[in-house]
């Protein structure tokens, strides 16, 4: 892949609000995951693959998607996205399983919802100290405690813990 047309699909999906997140040649074509925030729309993906298929050469096929549920949460909108959603996080090397609440006005800490049912409690922790998320797949609905939790703003929660308290 000519080094000039990575630079030309970062560009494009910029001027669409989106950004880049991976290009892949595969055996058909070109495979571009784009994200955002909001996230791309269908239309957009529709828009950029139209786009980039007149910046590739000959007969490729492109490819535009957005990041699966499986895709690893590392920026703040990611977490403000899956706001509610269950994830297994390493935090402080300290691998865990937490609801996602309410994440900080300057995107600087989120609050996240530890434990289960009515002994769940609210943590704030800082998103750098975040080394790795992903979201659950979740069948079940979310216990009514839980839920109370992740609906509150992030400066309401009383008494907010930081993971330091908890431990």
């Amino acid at each position: 892949m000519h080094p000039d047309l990575r630079t030309d699909i970062e560009r494009l999906a910029r001027t669409h609000g989106a950004e880049m997140v991976e290009i892949a040649e595969t055996r058909e074509g070109i495979e571009v995951t784009v994200d955002g925030d909001p996230l791309p729309s269908l239309d957009t993906l529709g828009v950029v693959t139209e786009e980039i298929s007149a910046l590739v050469e000959g007969e490729q096929a492109v490819t535009v998607t957005t990041p699966g549920l499986d895709a690893p949460l590392t920026r703040p909108y990611h977490f403000a996205r899956n706001r509610g959603h269950l994830i297994t996080a390493t935090i402080d090397g300290e691998p865990g399983t937490y609801r996602i609440a309410a994440l900080a006005a300057d995107n600087s800490a989120i609050n996240l919802v530890e434990g289960k049912g009515k002994k769940a409690h609210v943590i704030t922790v800082e998103l750098a100290r975040i080394e790795s998320a992903t979201v659950e797949i979740e069948f079940s609905a979310v216990p009514a405690a839980e839920q109370a939790l992740v609906d509150r703003d992030f400066e309401s929660v009383p008494n907010n813990r930081t993971r330091e308290d908890n431990k």
